[in-house]
């Protein structure tokens, strides 16, 4: 270890007395997340680390860690962000579609993400009871190419770049556009297309494919092997971490996943023809950004290494730069404080750009509860717009490079990844352990951790664990249903020949195209290709970091709505100085399950028994089931037998100190205290027993005997 870190570490041990080092001023970020990355208080030239870092290189350069290129030139007159401005559309109306995305193209959007499938789906898995229903992430019901004029028209595809998501529907979705395409005469060769096929990201987030795997994973083969030979501005195949992160995986395991999963392409296009070089310029990469700015900054720059180190252990050592598409994270989103979620989003795009992403997504403020509004859609593109004319972010080649902070993660999140896609590898590979349910258990552990840091709020949400507003109204606005139109512009459609589908997987693309064109729809043509048992495995559910607080509040407004708000008295020993700092925490605690406070008067007497007949009678007018004691230790030493025992007869469901409970052991004994609060608490636990007592409210007080 370095002399110099040694002396400071002294100095600093020194300064904290008893208090721990480790403990005092050393994190894991995610917190509580097993296998979470260690947060030291210093980082700086001579930081000790247990192994050499990897090497850097350049912007532009392999391993690419600094970056996959340099910063676009920006036109000064045109404007305009130096990455590529990306919009994803879920379920709508096909005109009201339209209109969306000719404002979002008028907005400055210049690459739409449209997700589609061949029949309307349902709102969502269900899989563990975690999942959430809501209109994010549901497909698009796209029949014919009828239904493409109706969403796209007014598009110039020459001027953006279009990726058409089918899903599992790899082939069939791919040949409905490229029908479209023909039909309106443009040229596929001259269009930037991305078709982001991902079956082991399908499988890992529906939990099923329409198909084997390996009959899946063909027909993706097949379409790289056509984009590589027709289609050269186009990418096939998406390795995208977005199922791993929805689920609850912290970075590494995020990343870990992707490489997997990027060795599992790899050796399907090169088995199929493709050099090592030719697919690896048929993936793109997609990853989640979530709030933590350092710590996503640094995971996109690993994600760059593991990419380079990936490509040069299958024998490319100058591999292409990686194209990375970053989504700001919907696992961070939250149905209330909803305002909150324009400062998540800003954040995450922010991180995205200084990690140097090619694409990013911004995601509108309403899409934990809705179709996102005009107003939303428009707050989220022009984001963007003010990030890169008025900040200038993205004109600097890697401006977090040589923070040693950020060095130092970046480093320690590639090794981790690297570990862990070793572990996956002698497993058998992504296929393998998605099947055996491996990685859904290893990131359901992660969910696990991170769910305990949220009940605990060592991981925060503003608005939601804390500083929540018992006066915000929910939105719920349903999205408008689009089966009535989709399947009004099948049979508008005219019926299609038979489809003649050569033997030769290479030549069926160009049958289906044919067929789309004579009217088929995108169910008649999957329908048409060889396919046998459907894959399934075990789905990774979806989660969100505030739908624990929002059950609870959920909770809380339905008894409001019934005529009882749920409501907790402070019952506050002492002068206001001396019980304000707790009292103040209480009021914070308990609006983050809906529970609003109830304050009593200050309280002038001393003698124990009088504070406590005057606090009782004052608890059993206020209407409040629950209690909570607020005070100083000495007033909890003094007060606290005798002010429960009055609580109880007076009918208190719960009585709650603000303290920790290691504090005054003699007078916790003789007292029936039901939960301690304090920073640290399971609050989730806390919130969840005091709303049944709040249910409970009109049963028979406690007796001084039972107290």
């Amino acid at each position: 270890m370095n002399e110099r870190y040694e002396v400071w570490r002294e100095r600093v041990e020194k300064e904290l007395g008893s208090a721990d080092f480790e403990q005092e001023l050393v994190n894991e970020v995610p917190a509580g997340v097993p296998g979470g990355l260690r947060v030291e208080p210093l980082y700086a030239p001579d930081h000790p680390s247990p192994q050499p870092p990897i090497a850097l290189g350049l912007p532009g350069q392999p391993p690419y860690t600094r970056g996959g290129r340099l910063p676009r030139a920006r036109d000064e007159a045109a404007g305009g962000a130096s990455w590529s401005c990306c919009s994803r559309y879920v379920n709508r109306d096909l005109a009201e579609f339209n209109r969306e995305i000719v404002a979002d193209l008028t907005g400055g959007i210049d690459c739409l993400w449209l997700e589609v499938s061949a029949a309307p789906v349902g709102q969502g898995q269900t899989g563990q009871g975690q999942v959430e229903p809501g209109p994010t992430g549901r497909r698009t019901p796209i029949a014919t190419i009828g239904d493409l004029d109706r969403l796209l028209s007014g598009v110039l595809p020459q001027a953006i770049t279009t990726i058409f998501d089918g899903g599992a529907d790899v082939l069939p979705a791919a040949a409905l556009l490229l029908a479209w395409l023909d039909e309106h005469g443009f040229d596929p060769a001259d269009l930037d297309l991305r078709f982001a096929a991902d079956p082991l990201g399908s499988l890992a987030q529906e939990g099923r494919l329409p198909a084997t795997l390996a009959e899946i994973d063909a027909e993706a083969a097949a379409l790289a092997c056509y984009c590589d030979s027709s289609l050269p501005r186009s990418r096939a195949l998406t390795v995208s971490t977005l199922p791993y992160h929805d689920g609850g995986a912290h970075p590494a395991q995020e990343l870990a996943c992707g490489m997997a999963t990027l060795l599992h392409y790899l050796r399907l296009l090169t088995e199929n023809g493709l050099s090592l070089a030719s697919a690896a310029r048929q993936i793109e990469l997609r990853v989640a950004v979530d709030q933590d700015l350092f710590v996503e900054i640094s995971k996109l720059r690993a994600l760059r290494t593991l990419w380079s180190k990936v490509l040069a252990a299958c024998g490319d050592p100058a591999p292409p730069a990686p194209f990375v598409h970053a989504v700001a994270s919907r696992r961070t989103l939250s149905r209330r404080a909803r305002w909150m979620n324009l400062l998540r989003g800003t954040g995450e795009v922010v991180a995205a750009v200084v990690a140097g992403a090619e694409r990013i997504t911004n995601v509108g403020y309403e899409e934990a509860f809705a179709n996102p509004s005009e107003r939303s859609r428009r707050i989220a593109r022009n984001t963007h717009t003010i990030l890169a004319e008025e900040s200038h972010l993205g004109e600097i080649a890697d401006p977090a490079g040589g923070s040693y902070y950020v060095e130092v993660l970046s480093d320690r999140i590639a090794r981790d990844a690297w570990a862990r896609l070793q572990e996956i590898e002698r497993r058998g590979g992504m296929a393998e352990c998605l099947r055996a349910g491996f990685i859904q258990e290893e990131v359901a552990k992660s969910w696990e951790g991170r769910l305990g840091a949220i009940a605990r709020r060592r991981q925060v949400m503003t608005g939601v664990s804390e500083f929540a507003q018992l006066d915000e109204e929910p939105i719920d606005r349903s999205g408008k249903e689009t089966a009535t139109a989709t399947k009004k512009a099948s049979a508008e459609g005219e019926t299609p020949a038979e489809i003649d589908l050569p033997a030769n997987p290479d030549r069926r693309l160009a049958s289906l195209v044919t067929a789309a064109r004579a009217g088929a729809s995108l169910t008649e043509l999957a329908g048409t290709l060889p396919r046998g048992e459907p894959q399934t495995a075990k789905a990774i559910a979806s989660r969100r970091d505030a739908q624990p607080y929002e059950r609870l509040r959920d909770a809380a407004d339905k008894l409001a709505r019934a005529g009882r708000r749920p409501s907790v008295f402070l019952a506050c020993l002492g002068p206001l100085a001396e019980h304000k700092d707790r009292s103040s925490f209480a009021r914070r605690a308990f609006a983050a399950g809906g529970l609003a406070a109830v304050e009593g008067s200050i309280v002038e007497e001393t003698e124990p028994q009088g504070v406590a007949a005057r606090l009782a009678g004052e608890f059993a007018r206020s209407g409040a089931a629950v209690v909570a004691i607020c005070g100083s230790d000495a007033a909890y030493a003094l007060h606290l037998p005798s002010l429960v025992a009055a609580l109880g007869e007076a009918g208190a469901q719960r009585i709650v100190l603000v303290a920790k409970p290691d504090l005054e052991e003699d007078s916790r004994r003789r007292a029936a205290i039901d939960h301690f609060l304090h920073p640290g608490c399971d609050l989730l636990e806390l919130l969840a027993d005091s709303l049944q007592g709040c249910e409970a409210g009109a049963t028979p007080p406690r007796t001084a005997e039972e107290s």
